[in-house]
């Protein structure tokens, strides 16, 4: 009779070796393992807060590890990579990713969302703009209203990057607040360009095609629940003029994007 051997365990596909992950002296993830077979479907299964979106974050990119790596088919999984953005998909529940906002616009707007959110206050926000106009107008911003209308009486509005009659763009402005940052160079000639709005708490970071363009204190961000709007919003008492020109995948993220990211995101375009 023929010996039997066990039959061979698949080669993983994707390698997670020594995931580590720590917010301040909290440790999350402690070099966590794990091995997916081509194929194969694996669940993470634990309570809430126990660090599971965190892992799948570290896995893809999302969201930065402190120690340990992850290869997909011997290939590590650096989101800063181009090929590797390419290639991996990925849905994460706490990435609001809206593909269908592309808006050739003069006069309207585009509100993300039928429900009210909770307003963040560590986050980043991406489209993609192209204008030639040069009157101030409005990219996007967060406020408690779906209207077109600002009211003053008990509206707030915030988060919102707009456009100087100049092409520059400004981040900080809203009713009320004054406190604001402005790139240097102006945007609005007639060219797709990347944006990318970093904050937290009152420290805001703008960068234009991958690059740095402005960063520094910001006005302060307030606590409520509203609605992403694209495209005309409020920043005073009154709308400001809705951006004239096209907007195109807008994404917000409930985290803030590093450089490296960002510099990743527009390679990868």
């Amino acid at each position: 009779m023929a010996k039997k051997t066990a039959g061979r365990k698949p080669r993983a596909l994707l390698e997670v070796r020594g995931i580590t992950r720590r917010f301040g002296e909290r440790t999350i993830l402690d070099g966590v393992d794990l091995d997916v077979a081509a194929g194969e479907a694996v669940g993470v299964v634990g309570p809430n807060g126990s660090g599971k979106s965190t892992l799948l974050r570290c896995i893809v990119g999302a969201d930065e590890a402190d120690g340990g790596e992850a290869t997909l088919d011997g290939r590590v999984l650096d989101e800063r990579r181009p090929d590797v953005r390419r290639d991996l998909a990925v849905v994460m529940d706490d990435i609001d990713f809206y593909p269908g906002t592309a808006l050739d616009n003069s006069t309207g707007r585009v509100v993300l969302g039928p429900e009210a959110v909770a307003a963040p206050t560590a986050y980043s926000l991406e489209l993609w703009f192209r204008t030639t106009s040069s009157s101030r107008s409005y990219l996007a911003g967060f406020e408690d209203d779906r209207d077109a209308s600002y009211s003053l009486l008990g509206t707030e509005a915030d988060r919102s990057v707009t456009m100087e009659s100049s092409g520059r763009l400004t981040f900080g402005t809203w009713p009320g607040r004054s406190t604001s940052i402005t790139t240097s160079r102006a945007y609005n000639d007639g060219a797709w360009h990347h944006l990318v709005t970093s904050t937290a708490g009152r420290l805001t970071t703008i960068y234009v095609d991958g690059a740095l363009a402005a960063s520094g204190t910001t006005s302060t961000l307030l606590s409520y629940t509203g609605y992403w709007r694209v495209g005309q919003g409020s920043i005073g008492w009154f709308n400001t003029p809705a951006f004239n020109g096209d907007l195109d995948n807008v994404a917000i993220y409930h985290s803030t994007l590093s450089a490296a990211r960002v510099a990743a995101h527009w390679a990868a375009r």
